[in-house]
């Protein structure tokens, strides 16, 4: 699709990892997705927290995990313009807590919550960081799909928690459903069926468009992930694979066929044409880390105290 400098609320707008080594993490997606590793701002604001940037833009996000119960994991955040009535919306439907609205000072404000089937979820309400600066490109989030295992519950809950639309067909042995803001297709649901492991909760998927799914999937064996099923097409969507890093976060690769790719085209001129000429987000404020050393210590890092030895890498591959 392009840059983004806004998201519509109730869509996708971030999506950030827990890893309990931020150095592994920031090699691996940086061999395999060619991103960079930038620090924000003074880590005694932003905890540590670590942005991955492609061209410059911020297109991940990446935090320390130290959580011994739930596993390292990809979390998508939906844009709000007002937490405080989606938290009343999110307890008065059935969802749960994880984490409470709080600010992120320099940034914004964000909350963590459960949907009634189980899926974890992030939202986000923008200050100064807007959300994903590149969506839809190469090495960007492409795609946004939430696997239920009760369809009828999930449509209620993201209806009424952000006015989403919900339109379901079948698809294969299962159902699929396309959630819609203001006409605009925004993330899409499965349904688990009894093909699906029985003890796989509900959860979100996030997808990172590639421009050869094979290629990527094989690499990510490479550099210390695993493949969790094999790249095989999807009928007029493209190629796909779902894979696992180093610590068992899971996510997709997708190479779209031409016919998705025009609509991220079109999509990116009714930007334009929205917003006047390039739009192009300026991610100002960010200190890029250096391609060499490898590993490079942050001492700011140290004195947030995540963690006493702990070394950041990034590290920058061409595509």
């Amino acid at each position: 699709m392009g840059y983004e400098r806004e998201h519509t609320p109730g869509t996708p707008t971030w999506i950030d990892l827990t890893s309990p080594d931020l150095v592994i993490s920031a090699r691996f997606y940086g061999g395999l997705l060619g991103w960079d590793t930038a620090l924000r701002g003074p880590a005694e604001l932003t905890g540590g927290y670590l942005t991955f940037q492609v061209e410059g833009l911020d297109v991940a996000g990446l935090g320390r995990h130290d959580d011994d119960e739930d596993p390292p994991a990809w979390t998508t955040y939906f844009e709000v313009d007002d937490l405080e009535a989606v938290d009343d919306a999110v307890i008065r439907d059935g969802g749960g807590v994880l984490v409470a609205p709080e600010e992120v000072p320099d940034a914004g404000h964000r909350a963590l919550y459960t949907d009634p089937t189980g899926a974890v979820f992030g939202v986000w309400q923008p200050g100064l960081l807007r959300g994903a600066g590149l969506v839809g490109s190469p090495g960007s989030m492409c795609w946004n799909q939430l696997a239920s295992r009760n369809i009828e519950a999930s449509k209620r809950f993201y209806g009424e928690v952000f006015g989403w639309e919900a339109n379901t067909t079948p698809y294969e042995t299962s159902t699929y459903t396309s959630f819609r803001v203001g006409g605009r297709e925004i993330a899409g649901m499965v349904e688990m069926d009894r093909s699906w492991p029985r003890g796989l909760p509900s959860h979100w998927m996030t997808y990172f468009r590639v421009d050869d799914c094979d290629a990527v999937a094989a690499q990510a064996t490479e550099l210390g992930g695993e493949i969790s099923v094999e790249p095989y097409d999807v009928p007029q969507i493209g190629r796909t694979a779902v894979l696992g890093d180093p610590h068992g976060a899971v996510f997709s690769i997708l190479t779209p066929n031409e016919k998705v790719l025009e609509l991220y085209r079109r999509r990116r001129e009714e930007t334009e044409n929205r917003l006047g000429g390039d739009p192009f987000v300026d991610t100002g404020g960010t200190i890029i880390i250096p391609d060499d050393p490898l590993e490079i210590e942050l001492e700011a890092a140290q004195e947030a105290s995540i963690d006493d030895d702990v070394a950041v890498a990034g590290e920058r591959k061409s595509a």
